[in-house]
């Protein structure tokens, strides 16, 4: 038996293979967070990330073991949508020559393929290290990568509110409704949450509020810059010019006035009050007090709930103060969505409308974001 080899996976995904695929390309520093059990750390030394000729390391938990590797890229190839990475330190080259990793995609399909020459015979095939890329891409899809498609439902000018509905993606596997309510006033910004689980043990969206929250900033922070004090110019004190000395003017002496004397004014009589004789009021006549008897409350019946919807439904609400006023944020999110992915690419990864026109009732949007950016 021959000392080189190839394995190939191909895993069909429902965010799309482009998505893993850029996560591993392009987003390579997210890894750690989206996959902790396995991914430990990754650096970039030389070069630029996803590009050729860059040079990174990687610490990852093979078997629970920790392991370390030093790859290049060595290729892209936009016509197949793959990258080449090939290892030039670190374990895997204690038990091979050569250690290539080749990932490419194509529409919901990511596909895996390890190329490598063993130093014997008996060195055993790398099914452990292709079981390791499976687990991180599961990671990915377990939750992390999160896609979902909206259809704006109402639009409120006097609310300044718009309504989005979730119709496709990850949501619906946890909830059987998911409505999205963004509203401004003046400086404040409020995200409205009113969803309903599909059973009692689905937690509430809490990390889809957080997510919202970091959004928010990354905005403000986009449109409101804060400016660092090192970058602050340092301003000096201006020097006066000098002034000549004042010469001490005399102190003016003024004649003392004699006090007037006032003449002694005699005390007026005050004329007599005469005394009134007290007026002889007629009694009143006793009030009789009535005694209202109390109403009776009829008992009401008890209403039937359905017993199968007791906690599923739900509303979360959250308002924020922003730096350049609720409205702003309010037109990100209505007419310049696309702009988003740019504004916060850690947390919204894609935008794309599919049906009707940006900002109006009906448009059916995509979006494609990484939940997992709350925990950083």
């Amino acid at each position: 038996m021959g000392v080189k080899g190839k394995l190939i996976v191909s895993l069909e995904m429902k965010c799309g293979g482009q998505l893993v695929h850029d996560i591993f390309h392009t987003n390579t520093y997210h890894l750690p967070n989206i996959s902790p059990s396995r991914v430990k750390h990754f650096e970039i030394h030389e070069g630029e990330k996803g590009k050729i000729g860059s040079v990174a390391s990687w610490r990852y938990y093979e078997d629970g073991k920790e392991m370390f590797a030093k790859t290049v890229i060595e290729a892209i190839d936009p016509q197949t949508n793959s990258t080449t990475w090939n290892a030039i330190e670190g374990n895997l080259l204690d038990l091979y020559n050569s250690f290539t990793v080749i990932t490419s995609f194509e529409h919901q399909w990511i596909t895996y393929a390890l190329v490598y020459e063993k130093k014997t015979e008996d060195t055993p095939e790398p099914i452990a290290f292709l079981d390791y890329f499976i687990g991180v891409i599961k990671d990915i899809e377990d939750g992390k990568l999160v896609c979902v498609k909206t259809v704006i439902e109402a639009i409120d000018p006097q609310t300044n509110s718009i309504t989005w509905n979730a119709i496709e993606g990850n949501l619906l596997d946890l909830y059987n409704s998911f409505n999205v309510i963004i509203s401004t006033e003046h400086q404040w910004i409020t995200y409205t949450l009113v969803y309903e689980k599909k059973t009692e043990d689905i937690p509430e969206p809490l990390a889809l509020l957080d997510y919202f929250i970091g959004v928010i900033k990354d905005v403000e922070a986009k449109l409101f810059p804060e400016i660092p004090i090192s970058e602050l110019p340092t301003l000096s004190r201006p020097e006066l010019p000098h002034l000549s000395e004042i010469p001490t003017l005399p102190k003016p002496e003024f004649p003392e006035i004699p006090k007037p004397k006032l003449p002694t004014l005699p005390k007026p009589e005050l004329p007599k009050i005469p005394t009134l004789p007290k007026s002889e009021l007629p009694p009143l006549p006793k009030l009789e007090m009535y005694v209202i008897p109390k109403p009776e409350s009829p008992t009401l019946p008890k209403s039937e709930i359905p017993q199968d919807n007791m906690g599923m439904k739900g509303k979360m609400i959250v308002s924020l103060e922003v730096k350049c006023g609720g409205h702003l944020v309010y037109d990100i999110f209505h007419t310049n969505t696309h702009h988003l992915p740019n504004i916060s690419p850690s947390r919204i990864k894609h935008f794309e409308i599919h049906e009707g026109e940006i900002g109006k009732i009906g448009s059916v949007v995509s979006w494609k974001y990484y939940e997992v950016m709350n925990n950083v």
